[in-house]
């Protein structure tokens, strides 16, 4: 009875375990799908990709397994821990010779992930486990795989000593094999392992005392006919020269051990402290020895010892870069280090460059020397250098393909991502200097150069498309790219008229046209590569159109580029009448130092007090002839500028003449005056011909008294961007049968009794500057008039007073002085 209840109570166990695992079963194939479905969504995410591997090993799924590992292998490497367990995997269902080769070729892949000491013990082991008694063959792989770990990790101070003690043990199991022992072949075995102990005590490797033990009891036993003394007897003791390589290296080892300590991996500390331990441990191996200072000044240092090989520190860096994956500046003072030692290793550089964008695909500067990398390697393969010194490409029908390594580096950087604009505006210039490269090294006007320069247009096209995209009106905010396109078009393409064009779409972007610094850029490229015919029409734009602060005013590096330009004379003297007039309205100078200077004098001038008697001017009267009207001087813009509300209004018919509308300062920037305008010129025309240009908010055709037109007109915008857009695309355009003039609105300030003076002179005038009015009695007469004073003036003051100065006068009379007679003067010379 009691047997029957055991065995109920088993089968009730045994059938909840079953329950249990279904369950645990389908909330696993729940969370894969989940995962899956959020991995669809989002591909790049590292952590979904782990979370899924881990939770199809969990299942039991080696199918599914296999291709979540290659996908995410696609995207990222895969650290040490997740190489070794996939390959655990395999080795557990690996019988065959076949699936035995496809788990090496794990091995190998994991290598070129990351070169860790973990794999290459795993690789060796792997190696000896499926080592074929009696097959030459078998032992010469196996022996290859260990001479390579021992090269690519046998200097690894912490853990290399791991792969030269498995390597003697292999030795050891090649001499038990019964098919190998002859007298030759156990010699030359025990020279072997006597030889791997005198490389390995020779290396600075932790656990050296344990090793140098381990050579003593070998030569005590097997190996003790190895060495002989100079008696000819066998010597146990370990050889002398082999003691002294020993010192050096256990020396060394006393002098890395700190750093092994900060840097031990089983040492919890936060990630910015091991980055820096490590740095600090590259640091001093790269620079040792350091140079020991001694006193005195003509005493040179001294070297402590000699510098580690650069396969020691090459192993240290491939640690630092296992450790530190996720660090950019760890991987970029690797490549220096290889660039500037071992140079002539080109292949290896490409390798690390190509692991290190995998690790940090968001490091443009990593993505940059990778590139250029890639294009010295391809370039070395294909090139031969002529005794003529003339490099040529051996085969160019290799070319296209071997270039498109380089050109892959380079879709590769554009598809990762990237969302900063200097960043991705460095790696679309990095391309276009690739392929400018490239074009010059074919002759010009021949199929392949005319080939090449299409491709470089495409390039600096896609750039300034992606740019766009991306950061819309950010997309090239100093103006580089259209600086270089326009350049290569001008001197490589010889087509300036592209190279305009491109300029003229870069200043009708919103901003671009008040920015004094493009307008410079244009000027001189106008200068370099173009005309004074351009150059006048774009530097009268430019004048026209910036409003420079004191500190930034570049009307001087106008005027300068204009005479380096070769501007006529005539054009240039218009050019400077023209910057003395913004620079007048914008209260600037040509001259750079001018503002500080007039800063200085007005500081130093003395303040006018407000209640000083000065001198008046009488008022003139019909009684008195008028004074003779001074000839008005005024440039041709003076002449017809009328504010843009002052003549007509913004659709009918023209207003009656005197009647005005009040002008508002504020929309002189976003208001454009149009002349040479052709006198059957309709409103609805200009409209027309603007509104491609922004939105027009009014047009107004300046009239006579006749209503005839003048020949200009004002055109007014939204706002100033789109102003200064319509200028550069409209200055100089075909309007009926004229070439319209086209710049931003300045007209001059118009004084509600006077004549319109400029705002400079209205507002610079000087309180103490001479009247332009002559007084009254001092105008020319129509007829002459004898005039003689036969009283001094110090007696005429009366008469003076009283005809010009009425304000003399009264002062005189408030200080009491009298009038003069013959017989006062008299008395003033008789005794």
């Amino acid at each position: 009875m009691e047997s029957k209840l055991e065995e109920s109570s088993s089968s009730d166990s045994s059938d909840s375990d079953f329950e249990l695992e279904d369950k645990q079963e389908e909330d696993l194939k729940a969370e894969v799908s989940s995962l899956k479905a959020e991995l669809a969504r989002q591909p790049i995410l590292y952590e979904l990709h782990v979370r899924l591997i881990n939770a199809l090993r969990r299942l039991g799924d080696l199918d599914e397994l296999r291709l979540a590992q290659e996908n995410m292998n696609k995207i990222y490497p895969l650290s040490p821990d997740l190489w070794l367990k996939w390959i655990k995997d395999e080795r557990k269902i690996a019988t065959t010779d076949d699936e035995k080769r496809q788990v090496e070729l794990l091995f190998k892949r994991a290598i070129e992930d990351y070169d860790d000491v973990s794999i290459w013990l795993e690789y060796c082991l792997f190696a000896v486990g499926n080592l074929e008694p009696g097959c030459a063959d078998s032992v010469r792989s196996t022996e290859s795989i260990f001479n390579t770990a021992l090269a690519h990790q046998g200097l690894n101070v912490a853990a290399g000593s791991g792969i030269w003690d498995m390597y003697r043990d292999f030795q050891e199991i090649l001499l038990s094999q019964p098919d190998v022992e002859s007298s030759h072949s156990t010699e030359t075995l025990l020279k072997q392992m006597d030889k791997l102990y005198r490389r390995q005590l020779a290396l600075p490797l932790l656990g050296m005392e344990a090793t140098v033990e381990s050579y003593k009891e070998f030569l005590q036993n097997i190996g003790k006919s190895l060495h002989q003394t100079q008696e000819g007897q066998p010597c146990s003791d370990v050889p002398d020269d082999c003691l002294k390589e020993y010192q050096k290296a256990l020396a060394q080892l006393q002098l890395l051990t700190p750093f092994e300590d900060r840097v031990d991996p089983t040492v919890e500390q936060p990630q910015s402290d091991a980055v820096a331990a490590w740095s600090s441990y590259l640091d001093w191996i790269v620079s040792y020895p350091h140079q020991k200072s001694t006193e005195g000044p003509k005493t040179k240092g001294k070297e402590t010892s000699e510098p580690f090989s650069p396969n020691h520190v090459c192993c240290l860096f491939e640690r630092a870069v296992t450790a530190n994956c996720l660090v950019p500046e760890i991987w970029l003072r690797y490549i220096d280090y290889l660039e500037e030692k071992l140079t002539a290793d080109k292949g290896r550089l490409v390798r690390v460059l190509a692991r290190s964008v995998r690790n940090c695909p968001w490091a443009v500067d990593l993505w940059l020397r990778y590139a250029l990398a890639s294009e010295r390697a391809v370039s070395d393969e294909l090139v031969n250098e002529g005794s003529n010194g003339v490099t040529e490409y051996t085969d160019r029908s290799l070319e296209h393909t071997a270039f498109s390594k380089v050109e892959a580096v380079f879709e590769a950087a554009l598809s990762v991502g990237i969302d900063q604009q200097l960043d991705l505006m460095r790696i679309w210039l990095a391309y276009c200097d690739y392929r400018l490269r490239r074009l010059l090294r074919v002759q010009p006007s021949t199929e392949e150069y005319d080939s090449l320069l299409s491709d470089l247009r495409l390039t600096f096209d896609r750039a300034h498309s992606s740019l766009r995209k991306h950061f819309r009106h950010q997309a090239d905010p100093d103006g580089i790219l259209v600086q270089y396109q326009s350049f290569v078009e001008a001197k490589y393409a010889k087509n300036t008229s592209a190279a305009r064009a491109l300029w003229s779409q870069f200043m009708q972007q919103p901003g671009h046209g008040a920015q004094g610094q493009f307008w410079l850029a244009y000027l001189r490229f106008e200068r370099d590569w173009g005309d004074a015919k351009h150059f006048y029409r774009i530097s009268r734009m430019a004048i026209n159109s910036i409003n420079p602060s004191p500190e930034d005013n570049i009307f001087p590096h106008i005027l300068r580029f204009s005479c380096e330009a070769g501007l006529p004379v005539a054009q240039y003297i218009e050019l400077e009448a023209r910057v003395r007039s913004r620079t007048g309205d914008l209260g600037l100078s040509t001259h750079p130092t001018a503002n500080v200077r007039t800063k200085k004098l007005h500081a130093s001038e003395p303040v006018v007090n407000k209640n000083t008697s000065i001198r008046k001017r009488p008022p003139v009267t019909d009684s008195g002839p008028k004074a003779a009207k001074k000839p008005k001087f005024s440039t041709k813009e003076d002449e017809v500028a009328e504010p843009p509300c002052d003549k007509q209004t913004a659709v009918g018919s023209p207003k009656a003449h005197g009647e005005h509308v009040v002008h508002d300062p504020s929309r002189d920037d976003r208001t454009v005056f149009v002349s040479n305008l052709d006198y059957s010129t309709m409103e609805d025309d200009l409209r027309r011909t603007f509104e491609e240009h922004g939105t027009v908010v009014s047009v107004r055709i300046a009239t006579y008294r006749s209503g005839a037109p003048k020949g200009h007109a004002y055109v007014e915008f939204a706002n100033a961007d789109q102003a200064s857009r319509a200028l550069v695309a409209t200055d100089g355009l075909l309007v009926g049968s004229k070439n319209i003039a086209v710049a931003i609105s300045n007209p001059p300030v118009r004084n509600p009794t006077g004549p319109a003076v400029t705002k400079q002179s209205n507002q610079q005038t000087k309180p103490n500057a001479p009247s332009e009015h002559i007084p009254h009695e001092q105008k020319p007469r129509s007829h002459g008039r004898t005039q003689l004073a036969f009283l001094p003036r110090a007696l005429n003051r009366g008469t003076i007073s009283g005809s010009g100065n009425s304000d003399a006068a009264e002062s005189a009379a408030a200080s009491g002085d009298a009038m003069k007679s013959n017989e006062d003067f008299r008395k003033m010379f008789l005794p």
